[in-house]
């Protein structure tokens, strides 16, 4: 893409507002020429960087929606919110001269992931993505774009309550009172360790495709914590054989869905997107995962809970971009496992077939990082699998 012009986060932006402050022309504005030049220049800049967004990610969620059946209505519905809102809560688009905000979204700081997710109900899935609404006056407590966002988002998810939203940010994050201070003074004035990430809040949107939109809504309080002074961690040392995988799945025994198929499924998982993808590889059930020095390293897992279920649903997330050879062997091995369950793209299309059109900027054997993450859930009896992509964004700076 070409280059886009210099945007500095919060030159020229009103500090207690997200969104510029932009007078209408006239002898009532109290500006100088100059300073109004100054101002509408400053939107042109902003509105280069927010169809940069859209252009570059935005093109990709609509061929993802396309291999992934949607219709013509719900294609246009799910990319106009994006490139309305979303392109617009992501900030100073990539490039050389703009400093980079490191987003927690993935590994290389793009603050965007992408998502198809299979489950038992169909043989297509459903397309997701992830963002981090870093805005334009980006700072550690800087949730004036979440909030904007989410608030944007109202007229495309019908009976959005963000009461819940409003409550745990401001339980688990630095916002509101501390944003402004903060973004001027920096993280030192809050003991915040500088090992911390300063990402706070992800909001992320699963695209129906009866052209509703599922919110969801992720808070990090590593800062908080530590502007606290405290652990946010109580944890024993970590294991990585694969058999943990299936104990936590399980919560110990305790969940009684886990049957002799839910477990050969998962263990065949593990071996189509770490090991051969050939189903006799005992080796690679037999084995831990090497030791990776990287905070992103290491299983994650996911406890769903609800007021009137018993026990939570647990899903696992496997950190594909860590410990497999290469984008290649996901993708082939997750193709495979996806078309024995009789999963695919629309029109028959395979996983393989449709990842390797999305990486256009690399082959998938070229190395690792456009896959992140790989995640599996026990529904209603079988294995729902979900594929998270990063879209690579810095690769040419």
């Amino acid at each position: 893409m070409s280059s886009l012009p210099n945007f500095s986060h919060g030159s020229y932006i009103d500090q207690d507002h997200e969104d510029p402050v932009t007078p209408r022309p006239g002898s009532n504005t109290g500006l100088s020429d100059d300073r109004f030049l100054h101002l509408i220049t400053t939107e042109l800049l902003r509105d280069a960087h927010v169809q940069a967004w859209d252009r570059e990610v935005g093109e990709t969620l609509s061929a993802m929606m396309t291999m992934a059946g949607y219709d013509d209505r719900a294609k246009a519905i799910h990319r106009g919110f994006f490139g309305a809102a979303v392109s617009d809560s992501l900030g100073p688009y990539p490039s050389a001269r703009t400093p980079r905000w490191e987003s927690f979204m993935t590994d290389d700081h793009t603050p965007v992931e992408l998502s198809w997710a299979w489950s038992d109900e169909q043989s297509t899935p459903t397309v997701r993505y992830s963002v981090e609404p870093i805005g334009w006056t980006a700072g550690s407590a800087n949730e004036q774009a979440a909030a904007s966002l989410l608030d944007r988002t109202r007229s495309y998810a019908q009976g959005l309550d963000l009461s819940w939203y409003r409550h745990f940010l401001q339980s688990t994050t630095i916002c509101s009172n501390h944003a402004t201070q903060m973004s001027r003074n920096g993280c030192q004035e809050y003991n915040i360790d500088g090992g911390v990430s300063s990402s706070q809040n992800f909001s992320a949107f699963d695209l129906e495709d009866d052209r509703s939109t599922t919110v969801k809504s992720y808070f990090i309080p590593t800062v908080k914590a530590s502007s606290l002074g405290i652990s946010n961690l109580d944890l024993k040392p970590a294991i990585t054989w694969p058999r943990i995988m299936i104990d936590v799945m399980s919560l110990g025994g305790r969940l009684p869905f886990l049957t002799d198929t839910v477990m050969s499924s998962l263990n065949e998982l593990w071996v189509a997107v770490f090991g051969s993808g050939a189903e006799d590889d005992v080796g690679t059930l037999s084995r831990p995962l090497p030791t990776i020095d990287h905070r992103t390293s290491g299983i994650l897992y996911y406890l769903e809970l609800k007021a009137d279920a018993p026990l939570p649903k647990p899903k696992v997330y496997l950190p594909v971009r860590h410990y497999a050879r290469d984008d290649e062997q996901i993708a082939r091995g997750l193709s495979g496992f996806l078309q024995r369950r009789g999963k695919s793209l629309a029109n028959g299309g395979t996983y393989y077939e449709g990842v390797k059109s999305l990486c256009k900027h690399r082959r998938l054997g070229d190395g690792l990082g456009f896959h992140t993450y790989i995640t599996c859930a026990v529904k209603n009896g079988s294995v729902a699998v979900s594929t998270y992509l990063k879209p690579e964004l810095y690769h040419t700076l």
